[in-house]
């Protein structure tokens, strides 16, 4: 018997998403963002076209600290479609922003490991330090006990 899609079973949205979003906060291990009802009711209002992935890649893109996850990041979740009214964050502050998260969710999935952190993101350990540096990130924090 085929699950109806999502779209269809609204009352499903938002255990699903705690869930996905349970997974990745684990995976990148960071703490929980406030879920606020207004969020959530956005969630359950959605159309839902690419169904469960779709649902799935917002909880990653909120576990990640990039907005509510429907709108596009830079642009608030109220004026998302509002041509001239949308707030856009500078380029540079929002790759600074990425960067950051990338290199956090690296060295925690390499226990703070520097020298296979910098290989698996394709850099020399120099610049990952330097990288480290400007974004405050300490070996420590990641290090596995």
């Amino acid at each position: 018997m085929p699950l109806p899609p999502l779209r269809e079973r609204r009352g499903d949205v938002a255990l699903l998403f705690r869930h996905f979003l349970d997974a990745a906060l684990a995976r990148s291990r960071r703490t929980p963002p406030p879920l606020d009802p207004a969020m959530l009711a956005r969630l359950a209002a959605h159309g839902w076209p690419g169904n469960v992935r779709e649902l799935r890649n917002v909880a990653e893109r909120v576990a990640l600290g990039l907005g509510d996850g429907l709108a596009p990041v830079g642009v608030t979740a109220g004026t998302a479609g509002m041509a001239g009214s949308a707030e856009i964050e500078p380029l540079a502050d929002r790759l600074d922003r990425v960067e950051k998260q990338l290199i956090e969710d690296a060295l925690a999935r390499c226990g703070g490991r520097v020298g296979e952190t910098a290989e698996r993101l394709g850099i020399t350990r120099k610049t990952l330090y330097l990288k480290m540096r400007h974004h405050g990130l300490s070996r420590d924090d990641f290090a596995e006990e």
